[in-house]
């Protein structure tokens, strides 16, 4: 009882975002184990889990190649906080600031995604946008001149603006189940193809229960190739995430190293990145390395990748593919690459000099 106890204690302190290791290296496991089993005691307390359930460990730290650490924040409970309503006149104002081209939330996550919209552009384009709880990438999309702006979310999001659209994860699932034609006219589009397709700080959070989705340690990847359905074949996927030393902020996000980040981009090829490289993160040539190593929660740098759909034209070895771009034309960046070997999400641990390898050129 004394032990419960002692782990409530732990959970509501845990609330205030305050960061600390659980497991790093397999060294620790034997701690991590017990500080676990104190933090999931407080099962009782309303929220996402404070902890992830100890069976489901080795997978979403790839079999100890993936720090664990303790961050919790709980975006379920308190949905008016969480997902606050927002006027057509604040709307108004964020795209203003995208005409100017202001950095919002993300910092330079969001300088990257103007560069990229240079290099591909979504001027009367069709756009969707994979999570969301504050209009700023909606923003984006119209200052951008896109036709269209559709915003996929978990929760129901209050976002008061006459060109913004947006839908469940619900909602948008009982209509695919329905068979529901895409009708573009009638906003009727779970079942259409759309020309660019954005996920900005998204894919890192699925699967950790932070915003009352299932616990699953491949929800991220299977997000993913998810979108490969609502894509366009000539269209273009633009996802940032945290990259950095592979790791698991429980439940904050995920961090993408260089053996999670391959794994997230496998089933697309690489067309560009804007700033960081994917060489930067096979090689953990991090240029933050030293903030990393001073304060772990310094690991918000989020690249934008530009991803377009791939085709498999057959094999060339155990686990390899060639893979061809279906895309809008060739394109030329000093960050672009094509996937070749990639290693299985859980391998087993120790990794070697080429978990991942990469065939680098121009496409």
């Amino acid at each position: 009882a004394l032990f419960d106890a002692a782990g409530r204690l732990v959970a509501l302190a845990s609330r205030q975002a305050t960061i600390r290791p659980l497991l790093l290296g397999a060294a620790s496991q034997g701690a991590a184990c017990e500080a676990l089993h104190g933090l999931r005691s407080s099962s009782l307390l309303e929220g996402p889990p404070v902890a992830p359930p100890g069976e489901l460990l080795d997978r979403f730290t790839m079999q100890g190649t993936a720090d664990l650490w303790h961050w919790y924040f709980d975006d379920l409970s308190d949905p008016d906080k969480s997902y606050r309503r927002y006027s057509e006149d604040t709307i108004a104002g964020f795209i203003q600031g995208a005409e100017m081209r202001k950095e919002f939330y993300y910092g330079s996550t969001d300088t990257w995604l103007y560069q990229a919209l240079d290099m591909f552009p979504v001027r009367d384009r069709r756009v969707l946008i994979v999570g969301s709880n504050m209009p700023i990438y909606e923003s984006i999309c119209l200052a951008a001149g896109a036709a269209l702006c559709v915003t996929l979310e978990y929760n129901q999001l209050r976002y008061e603006h006459p060109r913004i659209h947006s839908f469940t994860v619900e909602e948008w699932e009982a209509s695919r189940r329905r068979g529901d034609n895409c009708d573009w006219d009638k906003l009727q589009v779970a079942n259409c193809r759309f020309d660019s397709v954005w996920s900005i700080s998204s894919f890192e959070h699925d699967g950790l229960g932070r915003y009352g989705d299932p616990i699953d340690p491949d929800a991220d990847l299977r997000a993913m190739l998810k979108l490969r359905e609502y894509l366009a074949p000539d269209g273009e996927l633009l996802v940032a995430v945290p990259v950095g030393p592979d790791a698991v902020f429980w439940n904050e996000g995920r961090v993408y190293g260089r053996r999670r980040l391959p794994l997230l981009l496998q089933s697309y090829t690489l067309a560009a990145s804007f700033g960081v490289s994917m060489e930067q993160v096979l090689a953990e040539n991090f240029p933050w390395k030293d903030r990393l190593e001073a304060d772990p929660s310094n690991h918000q740098t989020q690249p934008v990748f530009v991803l377009r759909q791939t085709v498999r034209t057959g094999s060339t070895g155990r686990g390899a593919s060639m893979m061809m771009e279906s895309g809008r034309g060739a394109t030329s960046s000093r960050n672009v690459g094509i996937f070749g070997v990639l290693p299985q999400a859980g391998g087993g641990g120790g990794g070697g000099k080429k978990e991942a390898e990469v065939r680098h050129g121009e496409l």
